[in-house]
């Protein structure tokens, strides 16, 4: 398949929201929460991607998923034996089930953390939405033999139990992101074979993203913001909709501006994946802990400084795990 230059740059604008969400947050700027869609687009992009592929034998299977796996695994494994050492020195160490959690991508469950990296459960939903993608393939293919009806239900079977599911669970957020990548995925399936699959979609979700937006920012204000419902419900379906409006617009006005592809775009946009994956290190939340750095706005702004030079460390040496993984590492 012909690479798409557009989804480069939205994987680059997907990259800087989330660097520009932690740095707010660094820095307790209210604007923040509008740039917390980031994670969202990359799902999206991942279920576009994905919707491509075929799984028609045992092997293709298990291809796709140790080659996800490793995708994941190797940066995050990387910088939590470059962390891990460094807070066991200064005492401040994991427990060691947390620990396994966290190596095996199962941060999100863990009931034991490990300091600075509490944000770790998108790596969790990540891996278990990589897991369904054979059996969406095969839900989607079966689903386009039957009638209309039929095969919606069949299409809304994994989202909605993917909500029901987390819906009394502390976890309440995981399955309205497995939803979304789910709902994405079959959606972008039955339209692969579609050249004009983007146009419109934008236009029909602006209303909803607008108006979820709009109450979010209203309830934002009330005592609403302590209900575990609304904030690991309602807030999570407002960035949903909101990360599956963001991408259908980016990619109409990426057309309409005709964007082209070139070196410094490729690059950033092979590195994007990685910087996601293991962007819980950007905010550096480890350095919250030092009093320096809570002693005013001159300790923001270093803050804020310690950030975008662990930006910089964190794309070189994403750029060298890359270089292995090519290598067949």
């Amino acid at each position: 398949m012909k690479r798409d230059v557009n989804f480069d740059y939205i994987r680059i604008t997907a990259m800087v929201a989330i660097v520009l969400c932690h740095y707010f947050q660094i820095l307790n700027c209210w604007l923040a929460i509008w740039f917390n869609v980031g994670v969202q687009i990359f799902f999206v992009i991942s279920a576009k991607l994905l919707s491509n592929k075929c799984f028609d034998s045992k092997t293709e299977v298990a291809s796709f998923i140790k080659s996800r796996l490793l995708r994941i695994y190797i940066p995050v494994w990387v910088y939590l034996l470059c962390l891990v050492p460094v807070l066991y020195i200064v005492g401040r160490g994991p427990s060691i089930s947390g620990l396994i959690m966290y190596f095996i991508g199962a941060a999100g469950f863990a009931k034991s953390g490990i300091l600075g990296l509490g944000h770790f459960w998108y790596i969790t939903v990540l891996l278990i939405c990589y897991l369904l993608v054979p059996v969406m393939y095969k839900i989607a293919e079966y689903s386009q033999k039957q009638s209309g009806i039929k095969a919606k239900a069949l299409s809304a079977l994994l989202p909605i139990g993917a909500i029901a599911a987390f819906v009394f669970t502390p976890y309440k957020s995981y399955g309205v992101n497995i939803a979304l990548f789910c709902v994405s995925y079959f959606m972008f399936y039955n339209t692969k074979n579609d050249e004009n699959w983007y146009k419109g979609k934008a236009l029909k979700l602006l209303p909803v993203a607008l108006l979820l937006a709009g109450a979010r920012l209203f309830l934002d204000t009330t005592e609403m913001v302590y209900n575990p419902y609304y904030d690991g419900l309602f807030v999570t379906v407002t960035k949903a909709v909101g990360g599956l409006f963001l991408f259908f617009a980016a990619y109409e006005i990426l057309l309409k501006l005709k964007a082209r592809k070139n070196k410094i775009v490729d690059y950033i946009s092979t590195i994007s994946y990685e910087i996601y994956i293991v962007h819980q290190f950007i905010l550096l939340a480890l350095l919250e802990f030092v009093p320096f750095f809570n002693s005013g706005i001159i300790g923001k702004v270093a803050l804020l400084g310690c950030a975008l030079i662990m930006s910089f460390l964190n794309a070189v040496v994403v750029f060298y795990i890359k270089s292995l993984l090519k290598k067949g590492f």
